[in-house]
């Protein structure tokens, strides 16, 4: 590679890691208040934050590494005829073409990230994180043995306790649980309590309370005490029992030779998809950085980049980013046009490839001495 080649790739890199840095702080900045929202719910500590934060930054990746190669390139060719250096490659006999060398060797790095992020990161991070909250979901006792909260361990059942006790005892309870069945209403209040967990149930254990009871259909209240009482909470999952995995928690692999046996339709549609979808996103990283490249200079004015080349490329590179999620969209419903996902990157790439060497023709033309 020769001097100019590296010198342009350097910056292409520079350009690129720090827009990713950028954009991934800003989107883990978002994200972030879902995870504390998790942490509170489960009353974990800052280990749990840092490992679901972990686990999203492959999904940030997926999106930011194409985004911000095609930002990079922008910066680096405008910067470049800012800085008259386009202009000095100009003047020594070459084209836009002369930068098809570094853009090819940056695609070729991007598409290789991309693809690594896409078919061995990302399923990684995405079982890993279900695999956490289904973890924190079986855990009962940190959904209630937590003093001074209203907590739900489970869908209709809402319960307080005023304080824990040393022998892990609870005191002064409250529960409302609301029938899902649509029966009525129970409201359980009781002085003590205390839990009690095995490998696939939990239950609560009250003693001395008193429960009011709505029935709906006959529009009445009861009301009983009772010495002890025995709440089912919830059936925990048995650690050993095999979660259903999702799609984009499945590797390349397996979702090749998924077998549709017994498979809802749409499911299986989905897993295609997300198998095309891997397939093709290095091919977007790829073509990005040349259609940012051609979009600017294609029919290059020396004198100036004009502005209303810049907004027309950001339109440009912003078509193609959606083109990824509509594509996959259209496959998922219509799986027989999966094809379709492959278009775009193929037609950008092709067409700007074209347009630089057209450039160069026309540029060959126009300075040639007359």
């Amino acid at each position: 590679m020769r001097i100019i080649d590296r010198y342009i790739h350097r910056q292409f890199w520079a350009s690129t890691l720090s827009i990713v840095l950028l954009f991934s702080c800003v989107v883990l900045l978002v994200q972030s208040i879902r995870i504390v929202d998790t942490v509170a719910q489960y009353g974990a500590g800052t280990s749990l934050f840092f490992e679901l934060s972990l686990y999203v930054m492959p999904r940030v990746l997926r999106i930011a590494l194409p985004i911000s190669a095609f930002i990079a390139v922008v910066h680096v060719v405008y910067r470049l005829h800012s800085d008259s250096e386009l202009f000095a490659i100009y003047t020594a006999g070459s084209g836009p073409h002369r930068l098809l060398r570094p853009v090819l060797a940056f695609a070729l790095g991007i598409a290789l990230l991309t693809s690594i992020v896409t078919m061995l990161l990302a399923p990684w991070a995405a079982g890993e994180a279900l695999d956490r909250r289904s973890e924190l979901r079986a855990e009962i006792e940190p959904r209630l043995m937590r003093d001074g909260q209203f907590l739900t361990p489970r869908p209709g059942l809402t319960a307080f306790v005023r304080a824990i006790g040393r022998d892990r005892s609870l005191q002064d309870l409250f529960l409302y649980d609301r029938h899902l069945d649509g029966t009525g209403v129970t409201i359980y209040t009781a002085r003590r309590g205390w839990l009690q967990a095995e490998r696939t149930s939990a239950r609560l254990v009250l003693q001395q309370g008193i429960a009011l009871e709505f029935d709906p259909a006959w529009n009445l209240i009861s009301r009983f005490a009772f010495d002890q009482f025995m709440q089912e909470l919830v059936e925990l999952s048995s650690r050993s029992r095999t979660r259903k995995r999702e799609p984009n928690e499945m590797y390349l692999k397996e979702l090749v030779n998924y077998e549709p046996d017994e498979v809802e339709p749409q499911l299986y549609s989905k897993i295609r998809a997300e198998a095309h979808e891997q397939i093709s996103s290095p091919f977007y990283s790829f073509a990005i950085p040349f259609l940012a490249l051609a979009s600017l200079l294609a029919g290059f004015n020396q004198a100036r980049i004009p502005l209303g080349r810049i907004f027309f490329t950001a339109a440009l590179g912003i078509a193609l980013v959606l083109a990824a999620f509509s594509t996959k969209n259209f496959a998922v419903g219509t799986p027989e046009a999966a094809w379709v996902m492959y278009a775009p990157p193929t037609l950008a790439t092709v067409g700007s490839v074209l347009s630089l060497m057209r450039t160069r023709r026309w540029l060959h033309r126009r300075m040639a001495p007359r």
